[in-house]
């Protein structure tokens, strides 16, 4: 009797084991983390009639020990749509290289996505310098990869990741096709197909074998050509000579050099338009008007060479309206640990706004600046600021609405993950703190200086 207790109450024990390990899972499902006892993101192509290319294409190339090997998301394209591609004019090296850019590492569910640039498995080799290629996410009504792609089935979970069905095979894009399809990037697709320039998108669609190629491209973000606007006292391009503009893209663009920013040097960098200044303790351009050019994204590779967003125009030098005007601009990347708290993981400007990799950090903000926050995941993670009564002043978030949003003088504006707003005296005077709009436990304190 004392043995079939003891039997009995085992059994108890193990039931709310596995009672509490399923809530356990969930939750850490929500904040999109591999759920165990799934099949793997492998099995999930495997057993799947939609994608029987991919997985055959997968297994021939000797990819499943890669996707056994850690967490990963995996674009992969319904059968149907392999017959735009002509894999017979690959050789097996460029058919790996083409398959690992369908996989990134991690775990991405479509709640995490937002307008940005993901790291692939997929590399290129230059100057003996292995480089990950990035994959543009642009989110509309739909998601959309690299510009075509769409996602048409999501969130696929696996024990490992997760599986996102598309409709396209894509394609290792060149500098050109992301300028084309970047949405932060239409004013510079503007003036390079300005009526009068040079064929600045063909020459970025050369390939990387061949000459001026690879590049180095300085891509100022829409925001950025705004603000050139305004210091040259115009209205649009129409407004400069034809010359004018070619010289002010010629110092944005960097031939047969493939430019990370490991590779920038006191030297220099030597633009079609003339020598730049580095700041190489700052990390930032200093352009011919001594005007900072900060970075909003650095690194972004393409087959054909590398792109660098900037925050500023790259102006030769001129007779500005107002050439101090981003002396006091400061950009930091907001990163978040799950759905616990921020913290900032780089900082590019003028200002200590905070200690580094601390979570929920004090942030200290000086009027008068303007400030450029990159919010990683901002899909799932949008920004607020707000005021002691816990009101909110300015927020990522489309739904959300705050009374500081309309302000000419803060200037506030989202631009895909960037948060953008001008401390003002008036602003100061009410702002508190910082809140995740879907996470209350992430926020923290900002002091005004």
């Amino acid at each position: 009797m004392k043995q079939k207790e003891m039997v009995q109450q085992f059994r108890f024990s193990v039931l709310l084991i596995l009672v509490f390990t399923f809530f356990i899972s969930c939750e850490d499902d929500s904040n999109s983390q591999p759920i165990e006892g799934l099949p793997s993101t492998l099995d999930v192509l495997l057993k799947s009639e939609e994608h029987i290319i991919f997985s055959n294409l997968i297994e021939t190339y000797n990819l499943k020990e890669l996707l056994n090997s850690g967490t990963y998301t995996v674009f992969a394209p319904v059968d149907a749509v392999f017959d735009q591609i002509n894999l017979t004019e690959l050789n097996d090296s460029e058919i790996t290289n083409l398959l690992r850019y369908h996989i990134i590492q991690g775990n991405a569910q479509s709640g995490d996505l937002s307008n940005t640039y993901l790291n692939t498995e997929s590399n290129l080799t230059i100057n003996e310098n292995e480089t990950n290629l990035n994959l543009l996410i642009t989110l509309g009504e739909s998601i959309i990869l690299n510009g075509n792609a769409k996602i048409i089935e999501a969130d696929i979970q696996a024990s490992n990741g997760t599986v996102h069905s598309i409709d396209e095979v894509l394609k290792i894009p060149k500098l050109s096709d992301l300028i084309e399809n970047d949405p932060n990037l239409t004013s510079l697709l503007a003036a390079f197909t300005w009526p009068g320039q040079p064929n600045y998108l063909v020459n970025l669609g050369t390939e990387i074998q061949t000459q001026p190629a690879p590049f180095t491209l300085f891509a100022p973000n829409n925001n950025a050509f705004t603000e050139a606007l305004t210091l040259l006292e115009i209205e649009s391009l129409d407004d400069l000579e034809i010359n004018a503009l070619t010289e002010i893209l010629n110092l944005h663009l960097v031939t047969n050099a493939n430019l990370r920013e490991i590779d920038f040097t006191e030297d220099g960098i030597e633009t079609e338009g003339g020598l730049l200044n580095y700041d190489l303790e700052n990390n930032q351009i200093i352009d011919f008007n001594e005007r900072e050019i900060a970075f909003s994204i650095r690194n972004i590779q393409a087959s054909n060479g590398v792109l660098h967003v900037l925050e500023n125009v790259i102006l030769p030098e001129s007779d500005l309206a107002n050439p101090g005007n981003n002396e006091n601009e400061v950009s930091f990347t907001l990163n978040n640990d799950a759905n616990s708290a921020y913290f900032i993981s780089e900082i590019n400007g003028n200002e200590n706004v905070s200690v580094l990799s601390e979570n929920n950090s004090t942030w200290t903000l000086l009027i008068g600046s303007r400030y450029n926050i990159n919010v990683v995941n901002a899909g799932s993670h949008p920004l607020e600021l707000r005021n002691q009564a816990n009101e909110t002043l300015l927020a990522q978030s489309e739904i959300i609405q705050g009374s500081f949003e309309s302000d000419e003088a803060i200037n506030f504006t989202v631009e895909g993950t960037i948060f953008s707003f001008t401390l003002t005296q008036e602003l100061a005077s009410q702002l508190s703190s910082y809140f995740c709009s879907n996470h209350p436990s992430m926020n923290g304190d900002i002091i005004v200086n």
